[in-house]
């Protein structure tokens, strides 16, 4: 993703608009640091998508609750 400085983003908004459009993405900074993101509307690409599936499965395999929900479940019944 690209950075740039507020001044510049100011001054060259309607070409950042356009790229943005195209799909491009840019960090916006105000003295160094990031302040804003201008990022394209709609729907995302499906590899972005297909990422995030990925992400969210290999954290699921990893984490645990740390309780025994078969347990918790039969011990509500008497």
């Amino acid at each position: 993703m690209t950075s740039i400085g507020s001044y510049e983003a100011k001054t060259k908004f309607a070409e950042l608009i356009e790229r943005a459009a195209e799909g491009e993405a840019f960090i916006i900074t105000r003295h160094g640091k990031p302040a804003a993101k201008l990022c394209p509307i709609g729907e995302r690409d499906q590899a972005s998508c297909l990422a995030a599936i990925e992400t969210l499965e290999a954290l699921c395999a990893h984490a645990s609750l740390g309780v025994d929900l078969q347990g918790a479940k039969n011990g509500g019944r008497r």
